[in-house]
């Protein structure tokens, strides 16, 4: 969405660079890849609602401060924060369709959620309005999918009607304290990558694979428009 203005937002922030300008518009996909590291765990550890609700309000906030960006350094800083915010429906998703559907079921609902990342290009500068409005409507109708975040919400509910502390789910861990919880969680995805082969494929895959439109339209776009302008 961005290679179309790098002209535009090179001359505006004064950026000389040709690697500057490429950088202004891959960063996002830099925090795009490590937002889940942290964001996929947040949502095992406090429910998917809360961290993808709070994501999708990072990342349109900083989608709109790029556009009052003065600096080179707050365009890059502006835009890998609006990355990391994006990241979180990929990083989610996949786990809300698990947790609604059954592994035989779930291959329309998988399909149609693999289609939206096209739909982002196509409404080119009303992101953030689009974005806007899916979590007005997330804050009205999204609810918890999560079954130990279900649990957790009814437990507490419990404990407060009856007064009795002991109740508790099967997935409560009252052995390992939230810190102890959060560095688990957070360790884990590091361990499955460095440890599964699978994954390690899978992520090499994906890290040649996602760049490179982004590369391609960096080098492609100016030709392009160019090429339409002289027809």
């Amino acid at each position: 969405m961005v290679a179309p203005a790098l002209d535009s937002m090179a001359l505006d922030l004064k950026v000389e660079s040709e690697t500057e300008q490429y950088l202004m518009m891959s960063i996002f996909l830099l925090a795009y890849a490590l937002g889940p590291f942290v964001i996929a765990p947040l949502s095992e550890l406090y429910g998917r609602v809360v961290v993808l609700q709070s994501a999708n309000m990072f990342y349109p906030v900083f989608n709109i401060v790029c556009g009052f960006a003065t600096s080179p350094a707050q365009m890059l800083a502006f835009r890998f924060l609006s990355g990391f915010g994006g990241s979180a429906p990929q990083a989610i998703g996949g786990g809300v369709l698990s947790d609604c559907w059954r592994r035989e079921e779930r291959g329309a609902a998988t399909a149609l959620y693999s289609l939206m990342p096209f739909l982002g290009p196509a409404i080119f500068w009303i992101v953030s309005i689009a974005d806007a409005v899916v979590q007005v409507l997330a804050f009205c109708f999204l609810n918890e999918t999560y079954a130990p975040a279900i649990l957790a919400k009814k437990r507490r509910k419990l404990q407060k009607e009856t007064g009795n502390n002991q109740l508790h789910t099967e997935y409560d861990t009252p052995e390992r304290s939230v810190s102890q919880e959060l560095r688990m969680n957070l360790i884990r995805p590091f361990r499955m990558l460095f440890r599964q082969p699978a994954i390690q494929a899978l992520a090499l895959y994906r890290g040649y694979q996602v760049p490179l439109p982004a590369l391609t339209f960096c080098r492609q776009w100016p030709l392009a428009a160019s090429h339409i302008l002289t027809v």
